[in-house]
């Protein structure tokens, strides 16, 4: 308790106070979990480096407002910010991060080195990653109106630490990588409710045929929202076009996250940030490792000779459309810089 409250103190000293030098988000129009991560990847930059975090936008593009305002208000003089570089020890005023030129998720040592600078600031030998994200995403407030429909949902759910969280990710992940086969999933929540902690089953899915096919262990009660519309897709590029749309399946894809996150374990993998974000929740909760299984993102194509081919013909294929058909990609679709 003592370490989440230090580290709230140190984010609302750099986010409300605003420090002499900052670090500007360049907004993306990528899905919902990795808009998310992008502000928890942002918000662990500005500890890292002593900046305050800037949002230009308080919503994430194509979805609309969920948390309160981060940080102070942009200003356009911040446009002149230099980028990022975390292996240099930059004197400017103002730098932005892209999430499209700095992957600093995918690189272990960066991701190492920064939850190492994060621990010397809070005063520690060293860093827990989930710890770390847990303790931020709390930070992160949603409104008052989404918070109160979220606890709204979580009651008529009945979704509390007794229930066993899943999480199967499917839709336009197929373009990413294989889909996590179903047995495999099935095999960690058959371990996970050996544990005898569990009543019920909550499963999440973005695949309207997932609850048809998935085996459930005998003995728990199956919450699994049937009001819950299920688009199967890209969903963010639907909502470029469909903005009526936009609010409900904002708030859907942040219950999806919270919810999941208030149960007691959770089954997931580790390439989806509902997962992976739901997953923070919980440890930094309830610090048991043993609740938490996320699975091998690319387990698929780890086991599938064929399956390993096809996938990585298709990255090349999309790295080829890019260069060809630039008009197509996201930097191109990307939203103005204030709301």
């Amino acid at each position: 308790m003592l370490l989440r409250d230090e580290l709230i103190r140190q984010l609302d000293i750099l986010q409300r106070e605003t420090a002499p030098k900052v670090i500007v988000y360049r907004p993306v129009p990528i899905g919902f979990g990795g808009q998310v991560a992008s502000r928890l990847e942002m918000l662990r930059l500005a500890l890292f480096t002593g900046r305050t975090a800037i949002f230009p936008r308080v919503d994430d593009f194509p979805y609309t407002q969920i948390f309160e305002p981060m940080g102070p208000p942009y200003q356009e003089s911040w446009q002149t910010a230099v980028p990022f570089d975390l292996t240099d020890g930059q004197e400017n005023n103002a730098v932005f991060f892209d999430p499209l030129l700095h992957i600093t998720r995918d690189g272990g040592s960066v991701q190492n080195r920064i939850q190492a600078g994060i621990a010397r600031r809070l005063g520690l030998p060293e860093m827990n990653s989930l710890v770390l994200d847990g303790m931020i995403f709390d930070w992160m407030k949603p409104t008052d109106e989404v918070a109160q429909w979220i606890k709204g949902q979580q009651s008529r759910l009945n979704i509390s630490e007794e229930t066993l969280g899943v999480h199967v990710r499917r839709g336009d992940k197929r373009i990413e990588t294989a889909f996590v086969p179903l047995v495999v999933i099935e095999a960690a929540i058959e371990h996970l409710v050996r544990r005898g902690d569990f009543k019920s089953l909550f499963v999440a899915s973005d695949s309207q045929t997932t609850i048809d096919t998935l085996r459930r262990p005998p003995g728990l009660e199956l919450i699994y929202d049937s009001s819950e519309m299920r688009y199967d897709n890209a969903n963010h590029k639907m909502l470029m076009s469909n903005r009526d749309l936009a609010e409900q399946e904002t708030l859907t894809a942040f219950k999806n996250i919270c919810l999941l996150g208030s149960c007691g374990a959770i089954v997931g993998q580790d390439n989806a940030h509902f997962a992976t974000i739901a997953a923070a929740s919980i440890y930094c909760r309830m610090q048991d490792r043993e609740r938490i299984s996320l699975i091998d993102g690319r387990y698929a194509e780890k086991n599938s000779g064929p399956l390993r081919a096809l996938f990585a013909a298709k990255r090349y294929a999309r790295i080829g459309v890019k260069k060809v058909l630039p008009w197509m990609t996201v930097e191109q679709k990307r939203p103005r810089t204030k709301k």
